[in-house]
């Protein structure tokens, strides 16, 4: 079926007006009419296509009379009325020519060597993203319209996640979703013991489904998972050595959680990409990063292969944002 028939009605052709930038679209021939269907419906306001009102309306325009014949003859006889079956028919197969294009334009410049390995694997990645995100779903601006009587009642009854320490509550509201924070100090100042500790303390509050992730990008991982055992149960190594010969050490520490897990994963030398993915598979209600900075971000800006401060704090930004697109997932 023709894309032109898309086209049918002022509703259907200003819902689909994206696909005139489409890298594929812009191959085909029917481009130009598309292109020009969208003006005359925003121009003439018109509801719906009519031929006739079409014909005049190019008189307007500077076509040659060859062009309005075939428009009138080849395309013009083609825009009849469509049913959302055939409307969802044509949209499907615009999307995967749309991706095989892209993939193809992908792997011409890998292999004009245009792109590295870590370029071409990024390119891949985003141009599959923009297919299930961006082509399937057109997202539209949106008012505020919420009322600023709920918005001051939701704060006052938050529902988020409480803070282990009444110094921290005091000061602070819950953490709530979207939230991303920094924590900061010079080396051996009580970070990691304390990240442990808001850990534990939010994994008690969150259901089973929704663990703590914790992406750890300096030193072993396994010296946190000890952490996080000695700040649940509140021991010494000694201590929890004792508790594990007892074989309490399992359910001592899920009483601690709530049996809500936490995953600690070592990311040493992995993408932004990569990251994601995982956060993907666990879909958690926290997120901490150790050592964001030391996160390989492919694509975007390199600068030769550098990054300004200016940079990474941009690709930080979209990254974090990317990660809890579509979430109600909370991050530090």
């Amino acid at each position: 079926m023709s894309i032109i028939k898309l086209f049918c009605d002022k509703d259907r052709a200003l819902k689909y007006s994206y696909l005139v930038k489409s890298n594929f679209v812009k191959t085909l021939p029917e481009h130009k009419m598309i292109s020009t269907l969208v003006d005359f419906y925003t121009d003439t306001g018109a509801d719906v296509f009519n031929n006739d009102t079409f014909q005049m309306y190019l008189e307007t325009k500077k076509i040659s009379d060859d062009e309005k014949v075939f428009y009138y003859y080849d395309y013009g006889q083609q825009i009849k009325w469509l049913d959302h079956i055939q409307e969802k028919i044509i949209t499907d197969d615009i999307k995967s020519k749309e991706l095989n294009y892209n993939i193809k334009q992908n792997l011409n410049e890998f292999e004009k060597g245009d792109l590295s390995n870590s370029d071409f694997y990024a390119k891949i990645y985003e141009t599959v993203d923009k297919f299930s995100n961006i082509i399937n779903e057109k997202v539209e601006a949106r008012l505020v319209t919420d009322d600023i009587d709920a918005i001051l009642e939701q704060e006052d009854s938050s529902g988020g996640l409480e803070w282990p320490l009444p110094c921290l509550n005091e000061a602070m509201r819950p953490l709530m979703p979207g939230d991303f924070g920094i924590i900061a100090a010079r080396p051996d100042a009580g970070k990691t013991s304390l990240v442990a500790n808001l850990a534990i303390h939010f994994a008690k509050q969150l259901p089973e489904d929704m663990p703590v992730l914790w992406l750890n990008n300096e030193g072993l991982g396994k010296r946190i998972k000890l952490r996080l055992y000695q700040v649940a149960l509140k021991c010494t190594i000694a201590e929890l050595l004792k508790v594990k010969r007892n074989g309490l050490l399992g359910l001592r520490y899920k009483e601690a959680t709530n049996g809500t897990n936490i995953h600690v994963y070592d990311i040493h030398e992995l993408s932004n990409i990569e990251i994601e993915q995982i956060i993907k598979k666990h879909k958690p209600g926290v997120v901490i990063f150790d050592m964001i900075d030391n996160i390989r971000f492919l694509g975007g800006n390199h600068h030769g292969g550098t990054r300004t401060e200016h940079d990474f704090l941009a690709l930080v930004l979209c990254t974090v944002r990317c990660f809890c697109r579509g979430s109600r997932r909370r991050g530090r």
